[in-house]
């Protein structure tokens, strides 16, 4: 019995102490019944089990780690281990922005306002404060956003591989192509949640700003009217679409024509959005030069034509793009439709 007594140890001590006799009491009475079950004799002090036996019966209980895994009790986390990776790049993400914005914010009435001279440790103390602000609003969106994906993305998208018999040729074909990381899916889900919420929450707050003229002003948003009517809530609509493709990929662990024609409708709408910027309504205040008296004597710049021809090489970019995307769905179904077709 010298392999059963070795994998009810190795099964025993990867669990909580609390339960580790009970526990191997019941495996080992597991164990034994399934030898008698196979061999036809009665386990007792003068019964015998082969070394062939009793492997027959342990692999049928699998590896000792995967045993006592069913033993475990359930895990309660805010945030699980198959998505603890791609929260740390996100909230590093985060802090790293974080610090530069207070270092900037903290800096800039620093060199030009009334604080200007001000000590190294009042700098370094307001940087310290805006970036407490910011991390803990930061990081707890972001724990809030990922607390979501937890529950909502299913479990078998991230369960490694078991020590198991199988058969690698029932595998489905998967082509290259089609092959997400679920890493870079799950990033991006965060970030653009952080956005949205940024920008549906304060959107007052978009494209405002400062300036110094002798004393520190509020400045208004650049943007004019248009874009916050017609611009903003189609971005916002594209994020919110691109956040549900990318946790229908998640589920699916793969690109499927669905999800194939799904991008490509989103491209169209990237399509409109940037034809929007190019061709409609200006994005800019048209007295934008009015709320910087410091500047009054300097000539305004082409802003406007500038960000329009900008839209139009995105534009332009885009459509190549969808294009391209669209040639790649189609050609293969082409391709195997031809025959029937000459035929």
């Amino acid at each position: 019995m010298d392999l059963i007594d070795r994998y009810v140890y190795q099964v025993g001590r990867r669990l909580p102490k609390r339960l580790r006799d009970d526990v191997k009491a019941e495996l080992r009475s597991l164990l034994l019944d399934a030898l008698e079950e196979r061999t036809g004799r009665q386990a007792g002090e003068g019964a015998a089990f082969s070394e062939d036996e009793q492997v027959a019966v342990l692999e049928e209980f699998g590896p000792p780690a995967h045993m006592a895994e069913k033993y475990q009790p359930q895990a309660r986390y805010i945030i699980g281990p198959k998505l603890y990776d791609a929260y740390l790049i996100v909230v590093a993400i985060v802090l790293g922005a974080g610090l530069l914005a207070s270092l900037i914010s903290a800096a800039v009435p620093s060199l030009f306002g009334d604080t200007a001279g001000m000590g190294t440790l009042e700098f370094l103390a307001q940087a310290v404060a805006r970036f407490f602000n910011i991390a803990l609003n930061g990081i707890g969106s972001t724990t809030l956003i990922f607390a979501v994906l937890e529950r909502v993305i299913p479990e078998e998208e991230f369960e490694e591989e078991q020590e198991k018999s199988w058969d690698p040729r029932d595998l489905p074909a998967v082509e290259a192509h089609n092959q997400i990381k679920p890493v870079e899916q799950i990033v991006q889900i965060a970030i653009l949640s952080l956005l949205l919420i940024a920008f549906i929450a304060f959107p007052e707050h978009i494209g405002t700003g400062a300036y110094y003229d002798g004393e520190w002003y509020t400045m208004p948003s650049i943007l004019s009217q248009a874009f916050y009517a017609l611009i903003l809530p189609l971005i916002e609509v594209r994020w919110g679409l691109t956040i549900l493709l990318s946790l229908v990929l998640l589920r699916q662990g793969r690109w499927q024509l669905g999800t194939r024609i799904a991008d490509l409708l989103l491209q169209g709408l990237d399509i409109f959005i940037l034809s929007r910027l190019a061709l409609g309504p200006s994005i800019l205040r048209a007295n934008l030069w009015d709320m910087f008296p410091v500047l009054s004597d300097v000539p305004v710049p082409p802003l406007d034509s500038a960000l329009r021809l900008a839209f139009i090489v995105a534009l332009t970019v885009t459509v190549i793009k969808a294009v391209v995307d669209l040639y790649r769905l189609v050609r293969p179904r082409l391709a195997a439709n031809l025959p029937a077709l000459e035929g």
